[in-house]
């Protein structure tokens, strides 16, 4: 984009970010969650790119040629050609099979036209003179050029002009085939939009999910079913699932939360100790305050607020796993009291409960928020079917906080990059 930059090029550049700054912010005002913000940056850059690129040839071949407006046409024209030719070239050589299907003569008519037209265009862009006599030389020499390009092409790849571009779809086709059976079975993006995993996981994180770490998923379906599973879920595994209907109106959603019990076996709480099987998973630290920025309101119509919180925060240990949590100060719903279950809780989904423990059903798990004042969960609505489960929560690679912004430039707002947080693996 920036090598020979020209007029055009620069008045397409600032029109294309004017547009992507109207719509940056109309997807992405300032102090959102960050959801699909590297999303956002990646669409605008190559709009950006694309645009100037594009426009920035066009708007000076129609208002800044440097003399001929047909000499500025053609010479765009056949850079454009030249280039599009030429990649199509080192494809059929690169392929055996491709090379095959074509006949070595007019392969050869091809290779020779397509280093007629780059001279051609270094011919013009090296003299590009304002003398009549000049252009109408250099019009004609580019014009046979494409035309002799034309020809050849079309003897090559059996398309006519207008129909190049159908070209490279098979390829294309594959690459997005790939790109989509590695998100069906193999890896799925996911990004924190609430602060239920706080300390753990802050809004904002953006995480690789392995979907074939419990089994094959069943491909192209809205509700997650494994095919075959040759693992179970394990206590203090991270896991992102589809919430179950039973969860009220959020069902549906792809929620994260960590398995603290597996089928069979028996939990409670008391002060704020979880007890699984009567042994407690221990906190190996002592409670300390602290103050975190949470999001709320995620997925509602008036976009969310960021609101400062208070929690005490420690130091959990699972089996072998060890992790900080945050406790709640004062429990916004009783069911995340310091001590579960509740004395009423009896018929729940997944969930045999008595007076002092509730039993993990068969084909359930049990799961918690490590940010366990502010956490929907199976406190409340029951155990997760294992079925559910999409896969185990590998690693952060991006994390972006959205209550600050670090970078304003005209339109753009820009949020904060937490890049200590990049690439670490999620315990």
């Amino acid at each position: 984009m920036f090598k020979g930059l020209s007029k055009g090029k620069i008045i397409a550049g600032i029109i294309a970010l004017a547009i992507a700054g109207f719509f940056w912010n109309m997807f992405f005002p300032p102090g959102g969650s960050g959801a699909n913000i590297l999303l956002g940056i990646f669409v605008a850059i190559f709009f950006v790119y694309y645009f100037t690129g594009f426009f920035g040839g066009l708007i000076d071949q129609e208002i800044f040629p440097g003399g001929s407006k047909e000499r500025a046409r053609l010479l765009r024209a056949l850079l454009r050609f030249a280039k599009e030719s030429q990649e199509h070239l080192a494809a059929i050589k690169k392929s055996k099979r491709r090379s095959r299907k074509v006949d070595a003569r007019a392969l050869d008519d091809f290779e020779q036209a397509v280093i007629r037209a780059n001279m051609a265009v270094s011919e013009v862009q090296q003299h590009y003179k304002v003398d009549a006599s000049v252009m109408k030389d250099q019009e004609r020499m580019l014009k046979e050029a494409h035309e002799h390009l034309e020809k050849t092409s079309k003897a090559v790849l059996k398309l006519d002009r207008s129909w190049r571009f159908l070209y490279g779809i098979p390829s294309l086709i594959l690459a997005l085939f790939i790109a989509l059976l590695l998100r069906e079975f193999i890896i799925e993006p996911y990004q924190i939009p609430s602060g239920s995993m706080i300390p753990s996981l802050w809004v904002g994180d953006h995480l690789f999910v392995s979907k074939f770490y419990y089994g094959l998923s069943k491909p192209f379906t809205s509700d997650p079913e494994f095919l075959v599973q040759w693992r179970t879920p394990k206590d203090g595994d991270v896991v992102v699932f589809k919430a179950p209907p039973y969860v009220g109106r959020h069902a549906g959603q792809a929620w994260i939360k960590r398995v603290i019990a597996t089928e069979g076996q028996t939990v409670k709480i008391e002060n704020n100790v979880i007890y699984v099987d009567g042994q407690p998973y221990t906190h190996t630290q002592p409670e300390n305050a602290v103050t975190y920025m949470d999001f709320f309101g995620f997925g509602g119509p008036n976009g969310g607020t960021w609101r400062e919180q208070t929690a005490r925060k420690t130091i959990e240990k699972i089996d072998g796993i060890v992790h900080p949590i945050h406790l709640a100060i004062y429990p916004p719903h009783p069911n995340l009291a310091p001590n579960w279950p509740p004395k009423d809780m009896r018929n729940v989904p997944g969930l045999s409960c008595h007076e002092n423990s509730c039993t993990v059903k068969k084909g359930y798990v049990f799961v918690m928020g490590d940010n366990r004042g502010n956490s929907t969960d199976s406190r409340v609505w029951g155990g997760l079917p294992v079925s559910r489960i999409i896969g185990k929560a590998n690693f952060i690679w991006l994390s972006v906080d959205g209550s600050q912004k670090s970078v304003q430039v005209g339109p753009f707002t820009l949020p904060k990059f937490r890049l200590d947080r990049s690439f670490t693996r999620i315990i």
